[in-house]
């Protein structure tokens, strides 16, 4: 917890500090509390980093991929990676490497299980399209979290799905059961567009280029069709 979240519930520092100081929790610098004298587990040790860097931070990097259902795969993956504002403050932890940016946004960030994590619904706005109508997470056969499935309905009374796969897609289990949805969906007379991660972190332009070219209405399309409804 941040010691500003123990004030919010009236419980008082010297409660804390008694806590504290009787080795029943661990502090983190001067500003969170892990709640136990244990080491921290990686998740809440996501938590601590993110909590005392304050609200102009975010998990980035190899971490946003793991959070998103991506497995490790380079030791890199295995730090936390934080960003932070340039100039900003964070507090050593081991095991959690900070990256210092110019051009972080709150409008970039999205909270995946809590935490902080890039938007679909940002990227639609920054592309000049409209949000999907709906959303879902889904659980593999796995137990994995799904990343967003994303539909449109489009002028023509059509069905625009796009599906963004993380790494474990491709495994054998998994690409065999990614198939047989696909066809379900089809069958249902809506077209599917696929997309990995990688492209909608690294070249989100040519997937929402080809969702405008499959009749996915522009922001400024809509406000037209808004004013004429409106007229």
């Amino acid at each position: 917890m941040h010691r500003d979240q123990f004030r919010s519930v009236d419980v008082s520092r010297a409660y804390v500090a008694s806590h504290i100081d009787g080795r029943r929790w661990t502090a983190f610098g001067e500003n969170v509390v892990l709640l136990q004298n244990a080491p921290p587990l990686r998740d809440q040790l996501m938590w601590l980093a993110v909590l005392d860097a304050g609200e102009d931070a975010a998990l980035g990097s190899h971490t946003s991929l793991e959070l998103a259902g991506f497995k490790s795969f380079s030791r890199e993956s295995t730090e936390i990676h934080l960003i932070i504002q340039r100039g900003s403050r964070a507090t050593p932890m081991p095991g959690v490497r900070v990256h210092e940016s110019r051009r972080l946004k709150f409008d970039d960030v999205v909270r995946t299980r809590g935490l902080p994590q890039i938007d679909l619904t940002h990227l639609c706005r920054k592309f000049g399209l409209v949000a999907p109508m709906r959303q879902a997470q889904r659980r593999n056969s796995s137990g994995q979290w799904r990343y967003l499935d994303s539909e449109w309905d489009l002028p023509s009374g059509e069905v625009v799905v796009l599906e963004v796969d993380g790494r474990h897609h491709l495994e054998v289990v998994q690409w065999q059961a990614d198939i047989k949805r696909e066809r379900s969906i089809v069958i249902s007379r809506r077209w599917v567009l696929r997309a990995t991660i990688f492209e909608m972190r690294l070249e989100a332009g040519s997937v929402f280029s080809d969702l405008r070219a499959m009749g996915v209405p522009t922001l400024a399309e809509l406000s037209a069709s808004q004013r004429a409804i409106a007229s």
